[in-house]
C-alpha cells in the first residue's frame, strides 16, 4: 500500500515537471523575438543607390582635409567612409529622440497583447508615425495575433475582413478579389469602374493629343497660300474616332465653305457612330448645297448603317416638325425638307410615319416674306428676330420634299392625303395575326 502511495506520488511529480517545463518551452518560444532588428539606426545613403544602417560612433576630418564618418554597420564592421566621395549628397540620418525613447522601450517591453498594443499607439501618435514607423507598427501587430489569435482590432488592423457566411477572417485583398473589387489608389472600387475609370483617363488624354495636332493643323492652314493637298492628308491622319467630335465641332463654326468640305470628307472616312451621326447633321444644316450631297453620298459607304443613319435623320426630322407645330419660323421648313430629302436617297420604310406627319406644317411668316428665303435681324439683346415690318402670321405650307421621299421609300403616290399613306403603312407593315376573331 506505501509502494502505491509512493509510485503515485512520483508519476504525479513527473506529469507536473513535464507540464511546468513545456509550458516554460512554449513561453520562451512565443516570447522569443528580435528585438535589436527592430530598433531605429542610423543610416548612410551612398551614392551606389545602396542604404547602411547601423551607428554613426564618429564624424571627423582626415589629414588629407576630407571629411569622413567612422561607422559601425549592423554586422559589427567599422568602417571609415569619405563623405563626400561615398555619400549620396550629404545623406546622413542619425536617430533622435522619438528614435531613442522606441529603442529603449522595446528593449524591455513586456512581450503580451497589453504591451504590444500599447508601443503600436505611441508609435503611430508621433508626427508621421503610420509611416515613418511602418515597419514596426507591422511587427507589432503581428505579434499580437501571434500571442492571442482571437484579437479582432489586431486583424482589422492589418487587413483581414471578417466573412460571415463562411465564419473566417481573410486578407482584405482577398475578400474584396472575391466580389469582384479591385485596388484603385488608396480605395476598393469594382475591376469594371476601374477598367472605364482608367479607359477615361486613355480617352482624356487622346483627345488632348487630337486637340493640339488639329491647332497644328489649324495653324498651318490659316497661312498665307497653304499646301492644299498636305493640308488634306494630315487632316485625314488626323481624323479619327477621338478627334471626330473636336473635327466636327470646328466645322459648325467655319465660314469657308472649302474647309468645311475638306471636314467632312475626313469625318467621312471615319467608321463610327459620331461620324455617321455628323454626316447626318451635315445633310442637313449644310448651307452648300454641294457639301450636303457629299456628305448624304458618304453615308452610303459600306462602313455606315443606312438604317442608323435614316434613324437619327428620323428623330432630326421629328424634332423638325415638332417646332413646325408650335408656327416656328421657316428655318423649321427648310430642315424638314432637307431631312426628308435625305431619307428619301437613303431609303427606310421605318420613316413614314414621321414622314406623313410632316407633309404640312406651320410655320409664321411676315407678310412680303420669301416662303423660301429666312430674314433675321439681331437685336440689342444679342436675340434673333424677323425683320421690321407687319406683324408674322401663321401659315400653312406642303413640304414637296416630304412626299416625294414617300414616292420614292414607298413606290406608291398619295399625295398629300395623310389618312391614306397611313392606312396604307398599316395594311402593309403591321403584323397581325390572321386567325383573330372578327
Amino acid at each position: 500500500m506505501n509502494q502505491f502511495r509512493l509510485d503515485t506520488a512520483i508519476v504525479l511529480l513527473a506529469t507536473i515537471c513535464l507540464a511546468n517545463f513545456s509550458a516554460d518551452s512554449l513561453v520562451a518560444q512565443i516570447a522569443d523575438f528580435d528585438r535589436e532588428s527592430l530598433k531605429v539606426k542610423d543610416s548612410l545613403k551612398l551614392k551606389s543607390g545602396s542604404t547602411l544602417y547601423g551607428t554613426i560612433r564618429s564624424e571627423g576630418v582626415g589629414d588629407d582635409g576630407r571629411k569622413f564618418i567612422l561607422f559601425e554597420s549592423e554586422d559589427g564592421t567599422i568602417m571609415k567612409l569619405d563623405l563626400a566621395r561615398t555619400i549620396y549628397r550629404g545623406k546622413v540620418k542619425r536617430i533622435n529622440a522619438v528614435d531613442q525613447e522606441y529603442n529603449e522601450w522595446v528593449s524591455k517591453l513586456k512581450d503580451d497583447p497589453n504591451s504590444h498594443w500599447e508601443i503600436c499607439d505611441w508609435l503611430e501618435k508621433r508626427p508621421s508615425g503610420s509611416v515613418r514607423f511602418k515597419r514596426q507598427i507591422q511587427f507589432h501587430l503581428e505579434r499580437i495575433m501571434e500571442l492571442d489569435p482571437n484579437d479582432e482590432k489586431a486583424k482589422i488592423a492589418l487587413g483581414f475582413e471578417f466573412i460571415r457566411s463562411e465564419g473566417r477572417w481573410v486578407p482584405k485583398k482577398q475578400y474584396y478579389a472575391s466580389l469582384g473589387y479591385e485596388k484603385s489608389g488608396t480605395s476598393w472600387k469594382p475591376k469594371l469602374q476601374n477598367r472605364i475609370s482608367a479607359q477615361h483617363e486613355i480617352n482624356k488624354s487622346i483627345e488632348g493629343e487630337k486637340k493640339l495636332a488639329f491647332r497644328i493643323w489649324q495653324k498651318e492652314a490659316n497661312k498665307k497660300n497653304p499646301n492644299i493637298a498636305a493640308l488634306r492628308n494630315e487632316l485625314f491622319n488626323i481624323c479619327n474616332e477621338p478627334a471626330v467630335p473636336i473635327i466636327f465641332a470646328a466645322a459648325r463654326d467655319e465660314k469657308s465653305a472649302v474647309r468645311r468640305s475638306m471636314f467632312i470628307e475626313a469625318i467621312g472616312r471615319v467608321p463610327c457612330t459620331a461620324a455617321q451621326n455628323a454626316l447626318c447633321v451635315f445633310a442637313v444644316e449644310e448651307e452648300v448645297i454641294a457639301n450636303r450631297e457629299r456628305a448624304l453620298t458618304l453615308l452610303s459607304s459600306e462602313h455606315f448603317s443606312k438604317e442608323g443613319a435614316v434613324g437619327f435623320l428620323r428623330q432630326y426630322l421629328a424634332a423638325a416638325y415638332q417646332k413646325g407645330k408650335r408656327a416656328s419660323s421657316l428655318g423649321a421648313r427648310t430642315q424638314i425638307r432637307r431631312a426628308a430629302f435625305a431619307i428619301g436617297e437613303l431609303g427606310s420604310s421605318s420613316a413614314i410615319l414621321p414622314l406623313v406627319d410632316a407633309m404640312i406644317t406651320e410655320h409664321q411668316v411676315t407678310p412680303g416674306e420669301d416662303p423660301n428665303r429666312q430674314q433675321f435681324e439681331q437685336n440689342n439683346r444679342g436675340e434673333f428676330t424677323f425683320g421690321g415690318g407687319a406683324a408674322p402670321v401663321v401659315q400653312k405650307f406642303r413640304n414637296e420634299e416630304v412626299v416625294k421621299a414617300l414616292r420614292k421609300i414607298s413606290e406608291e403616290d398619295f399625295g398629300y392625303n395623310a389618312a391614306a399613306w397611313k392606312a396604307w403603312y398599316v395594311h402593309n407593315h403591321t403584323h397581325y395575326d390572321v386567325r383573330a376573331r372578327r
